[in-house]
């Protein structure tokens, strides 16, 4: 049985999938005769579209970089991918301003169609981009890495982040990923880095989960202090 190595992407993967859903839905919901019902979903919109540039660098600064020492072809591959995710992001901005600038509401209902069905281009391209991430990317430094080298890496890239950016990925990782993960997840922060910053972790959590999710996660950590 081979022993599981860490994944870099999967927690922050499932984070922007929650993204993503959650986005879609609301997109669905817009009633686009509406010009403060569209304002709001734009927004939403836009912070879909800045996280995943933001992530996007991010990788390309620290996990791509290590993957481009041993396969830089491989890196040359996603990077241009990376390139298509961006030119669906202007094409998605290039249609709000399209929307912004109808003066009926046949075309505003026109423009929002436009912008529902390419958000739905881009939901399926980046989903497809972060499997293939997960699967080849993680080969890769599985292959050239030692586990305690892939943290390192990923410490670092996570101090990049601003504090702000930083809590709105942590809020979709809360969302987005099991109650055992974030479990895991809350644990490992709590052994690993300063007190405020677990603390800060856990009043977000409490914040973000559900009542019931919430309950079950304390739950979970008690569980874990006293086997610790």
């Amino acid at each position: 049985m081979s022993m599981k190595r860490y994944d870099a992407f999967k927690q922050i993967h499932k984070g922007l999938r929650a993204l993503l859903y959650d986005t879609a839905l609301y997109l669905q919901h817009t009633d686009f005769s509406s010009y403060e019902e569209a304002e709001l979903a734009f927004d939403k919109l836009e912070s879909v579209l800045k996280a995943f540039h933001l992530h996007a660098e991010h990788e390309e600064g620290y996990l791509l970089a290590a993957c481009g020492l041993v396969n830089p072809i491989l890196v040359k591959e996603f990077e241009s991918e990376h390139e298509k995710g961006e030119f669906l992001s202007h094409r998605l901005r290039s249609l709000v301003m399209v929307f912004k600038y109808a003066t009926c509401t046949s075309s505003r209902l026109e423009a929002g169609d436009a912008i529902f069905k390419s958000f739905n281009e881009f939901i399926a391209f980046s989903l497809y981009h972060m499997n293939k991430e997960e699967e080849k990317l993680n080969n890769t430094l599985w292959s050239h890495y030692k586990d305690e080298e892939i943290m390192a890496i990923q410490k670092k890239l996570v101090e990049s982040i601003p504090t702000t950016d930083l809590q709105f990925a942590h809020s979709w990782m809360l969302k987005g990923n099991s109650n055992v993960e974030v479990i895991i997840w809350l644990r490992t922060v709590k052994n690993s880095a300063p007190d405020f910053v677990f603390k800060g972790l856990m009043n977000l959590a409490e914040s973000i989960l559900p009542e019931e999710r919430w309950a079950k996660v304390q739950e979970g950590l008690s569980e874990g202090a006293m086997v610790a």
